[in-house]
């Protein structure tokens, strides 16, 4: 009887020790953000500007993201509770190419590069000071691979938006140039 009784109370204490170690486990992947369920509310009186920073010419080969500043412009600072960590995936571009001729962007021409955060998804609270501004830069995909031939140019439209639930932002429609990049020079013999 007293093995019994000895038996059954080992058991007890290793199923309670497994069950709880599995809520462990599934705590810390959603705190790590391997499931990213969380909702956010709406950050209340947030003002903010998102906008293309630095100059709006690239060279190709060479370049292959796009800074974007994002100002708080409350005199109040902001905190944003969704911040990834991974920053890039705080902002989705849009761009669409700029023929010659055209006065401005056509609306339905708009591509749009989703943001597939990167994983695990890690978010931290974001606080904006008043008039403050981060700077995020965003790659563009279409840019890895573009050639453009010396004496040419590539001219595109831009726009972005915040790519959060608790606060709002979109960019002014910008343009960005691509210009080729310096020839290699030859060595001398």
């Amino acid at each position: 009887m007293k093995i019994f009784f000895v038996f059954s109370m080992l058991c007890a204490l290793m199923l309670s020790g497994c069950q709880s170690r599995v809520e462990k486990v599934e705590k810390m992947k959603s705190h790590l953000g391997a499931v990213d369920r969380q909702t956010f509310p709406e950050v209340e009186g947030a003002k903010l500007e998102l906008a293309v920073s630095g100059t709006p010419e690239l060279i190709a080969g060479k370049d292959k993201k796009i800074t974007f500043i994002l100002r708080n412009l409350n005199n109040t600072p902001v905190s944003i509770p969704e911040w990834f960590t991974n920053e890039a995936d705080n902002i989705e571009v849009s761009c669409q190419i700029w023929f010659p001729q055209q006065a401005g962007p056509e609306e339905d021409r708009w591509v749009t590069y989703t943001v597939v955060p990167k994983r695990p998804v890690m978010r931290y609270p974001l606080k904006l000071g008043a008039k403050m501004f981060v700077s995020v830069d965003v790659p563009l995909p279409f840019l890895e691979h573009l050639i453009v031939k010396p004496g040419t140019e590539r001219r595109y439209f831009i726009k972005a938006r915040l790519n959060l639930r608790s606060v709002s932002a979109e960019s002014k429609i910008s343009a960005i140039t691509v210009r080729p990049s310096a020839p290699a020079r030859a060595k001398k013999k």
